[in-house]
């Protein structure tokens, strides 16, 4: 449990630092950009597989996608799932 807390205290953490970084960076907005939906990604991945576990369903949890998720959202989520359940 404690571990499940730090994880998400450390997502958070990420992107509260990052929000003032992109505020402040306007010459690189496209990285901090790409930084923060790639956190939103790894949040909604491990969202959906804290919620969907018990059910059976497992998504993965790398960084593929969490880029995929982050940009695309549910449906990126879905792509990433079934390319990890391909043979």
């Amino acid at each position: 449990m404690t571990d499940r807390l730090l994880a998400v205290a450390m997502v958070a953490a990420a992107l509260g630092v990052s929000y003032p970084l992109c505020m402040r960076a306007s010459p690189r907005r496209g990285v901090m950009r790409v930084v923060e939906r790639m956190c939103a990604g790894i949040i909604l991945c491990y969202l959906c597989w804290l919620g969907l576990a018990p059910l059976g369903l497992h998504f993965p949890q790398g960084p593929l996608a969490a880029v995929s998720a982050g940009y695309l959202g549910l449906p990126g989520l879905a792509l990433a799932a079934f390319v990890s359940w391909l043979p």
